[in-house]
């Protein structure tokens, strides 16, 4: 009896919806984007998983859309059939050399900005309040390839915030940038990140956007304080060990701690414009070619959602 369902099960490809493709990371999940070039194991057969506009693919047929899939380029998914159409976006003729024949649901919503040897970026474009997880996306290029990893989306003075996946809103980005994170992990910017900068070599520098000084509060304080910390603390400069204050001018020193990563971060965090909207993700060694190359952007069902060239 159970052989007899298990036959029937599979020659109905009732199965067809479990059939998911395996990815071989190589290193811990918290690591992934420092050791690029990682490895599909791509499904045999067709994926079955939900939409993003909640219809389904099971069986080697999208409802409302396109007819069977097939195993294409390096593994990737690709359909035999017309390419999906999202809802309400008007598509144009499926690029050559496509990984892929399908559009994904997110294309014309997420897209591709700078693409180069050196960097990528994902910037969302789409007006409704919704938040895109693009973490396990793909960039597939001529030589290689390589997955948008997870990152901190709070960065404290810790350094030790666990990674998550990366959720892109209405007019955010991601910038991905290839050899290693200064600081041994992506994250999204915030008001204090510049601080950063003080200690840790960053190519391009963070932007260095901190608060700075509340001419309100410096009144509070001695007249060398007030000529000194506006010009000391600007760009998310740290005021020196030993400022020149007066030794009664105990209130202008305490002020002068929260200009520093950690001391900023205890005033801000609780703002409501403390988050940026940009990510930093560094790529390890480039999987890019260094003078030309043609890079696609597929989603987590290997779905085509970008492409670029340079």
């Amino acid at each position: 009896m159970v052989i007899a369902l298990g036959a029937f099960f599979v020659q109905s490809g009732q199965l067809g919806g479990l059939n998911f493709g395996k990815i071989n990371f190589g290193v811990p999940l918290n690591s992934l984007g420092q050791n690029p070039v990682l490895k599909y194991n791509a499904p045999k057969g067709t994926l079955g998983s939900p939409t993003a506009s909640g219809g389904s693919q099971t069986g080697g047929s999208q409802s409302g859309g396109s007819s069977g899939g097939t195993t294409g380029v390096s593994g990737l998914p690709s359909g035999t059939g017309p390419a999906f159409t999202p809802s309400g976006v008007s598509l144009p003729p499926m690029p050559a050399g496509s990984p892929t024949a399908r559009f994904s649901d997110f294309y014309g919503r997420i897209k591709m900005g700078t693409a180069s040897s050196k960097q990528l970026s994902l910037k969302a474009v789409f007006q409704s309040g919704e938040k895109v997880n693009v973490t396990g996306w793909y960039f597939k290029a001529k030589n290689g390839g390589w997955y948008v990893p997870k990152a901190i989306n709070i960065y404290d003075p810790t350094g030790l915030a666990e990674p998550g996946d990366i959720l892109l809103g209405r007019g955010e980005t991601v910038n991905m940038y290839s050899g290693i994170s200064p600081v041994g992990a992506n994250f999204r910017l915030n008001l204090c990140t510049g601080y950063l900068n003080n200690n840790r070599t960053f190519s391009p520098s963070l932007p260095r956007q901190c608060p700075g000084a509340d001419k309100a509060t410096l009144r509070n304080f001695s007249a060398q304080c007030q000529d000194y910390v506006p010009g000391a603390v600007g760009g998310c400069r740290e005021p020196k060990s030993n400022p020149p204050l007066p030794y009664y001018d105990e209130g202008c020193r305490k002020y002068l701690e929260n200009f520093s990563f950690r001391g900023c971060f205890d005033t801000y965090r609780g703002k409501p414009s403390f988050l940026k909207s940009e990510g930093r993700v560094w790529m390890g060694t480039s999987f890019l070619n260094s003078r030309h190359d043609r890079v696609f952007l597929l989603d987590k069902n290997g779905y085509l959602v970008d492409w670029k060239e340079y």
